[in-house]
């Protein structure tokens, strides 16, 4: 059935069986099908593998062909525990995370500046609010602020709050800020709608409800789309400088590490200073230097004088 006949009626002739070429035999789900389709894979490449799924036709759009692996051959001898290694087959949310980061890292041009914040107004703030918002039965915690500081200076930024695909910029109305969550062996990133909109309180309180709901599975399409910008947190674990990669189609990701006290010099006398690194990954197609520079510098404003927010 799968010859092409040129006989009369119908009958498959000689030149007909000589000049046939069988296809790949390529099993992919229907929406990895779809998806090569659309972006104009060569699905023979896939050829001997079990299965092919819309991560492994991401990453091949990508130049990252997936690892096809040979039988091996069994040797005569039992072989020393070091070379009985077999690869492994990794989750689904690691090949999502693993396709998503290498088309990411090759679309943008991009550019991690690096600006020191002194915390001790945020310090001061979270405990002067800390036991009465814990009477409301939320905790508050120093990205809380972050993100309230930062959702300001985005309003100031539309540039950096927005999206770039097909040579469209599109800036958006709201700031809907991304939180990067770890879950088992991998992370996700839910987003809080209208951060600009919130009171402290309330992003303490909804970023928490989704922290909880990324981590228990419970999380919605809403709350996993439409994000305009990401944090990536990992002051927690003594990190004081790194370079996060843009979650696409987003313009930029803020990397906040840990807070160290430090000597600084104020007023001339030096002094011991709880001072925080922000690190900014920037798409430098739109986001250029001063922008980047620009940003960094108002927001460390806003973390460094963050009262003025509350009024």
């Amino acid at each position: 059935g799968e010859i092409a006949a040129t006989g009369p009626r119908g009958m498959v002739l000689a030149r007909d069986v000589e000049g046939y070429a069988p296809g790949p035999r390529v099993k992919l789900s229907p929406m990895a099908a779809k998806l090569a389709e659309e972006m104009g894979v060569d699905v023979s490449v896939f050829e001997g593998v079990n299965r092919m799924m819309k991560a492994d036709v991401l990453a091949m759009a990508h130049h990252e062909q997936p690892e096809i692996v040979p039988p091996v051959a069994e040797a005569p001898d039992a072989a020393p525990a070091d070379e009985e290694e077999k690869p492994e087959k990794v989750s689904p949310l690691r090949r999502s995370i693993a396709a998503n980061m290498a088309m990411s890292w090759s679309t943008s041009p991009r550019v991690t500046y690096t600006h020191p914040v002194d915390a001790t107004s945020m310090k001061q703030l979270r405990a002067s609010l800390k036991e009465e918002l814990a009477r409301q039965g939320i905790k508050l915690t120093y990205n809380h602020i972050l993100m309230l500081c930062t959702a300001k200076a985005l309003t100031e930024f539309p540039d950096i709050n927005a999206s770039f695909r097909d040579n469209l910029i599109t800036r958006h109305r709201h700031v809907n800020l991304g939180l990067a969550v770890a879950k088992g062996d991998g992370l996700i990133v839910p987003n809080l709608k209208h951060c600009e909109q919130l009171t402290l309180a309330e992003i303490a309180k909804g970023t928490e409800e989704m922290i909880e709901a990324a981590r228990s599975g419970k999380l919605t399409l809403d709350g996993m789309t439409g994000g305009t910008f990401t944090i990536s947190s990992l002051g927690s674990y003594g990190i004081t400088s790194f370079s996060p990669i843009i979650n696409q189609p987003e313009l930029a990701i803020l990397g906040v590490c840990d807070i160290v006290d430090t000597p600084v010099v104020r007023d001339g006398q030096i002094v011991v200073r709880p001072m925080m690194n922000l690190c900014l990954t920037a798409d430098h197609r739109v986001i250029d230097g001063v922008m980047a520079a620009r940003f960094l510098q108002r927001l460390a404003g806003l973390l460094e004088n963050p009262f003025r927010l509350l009024i």
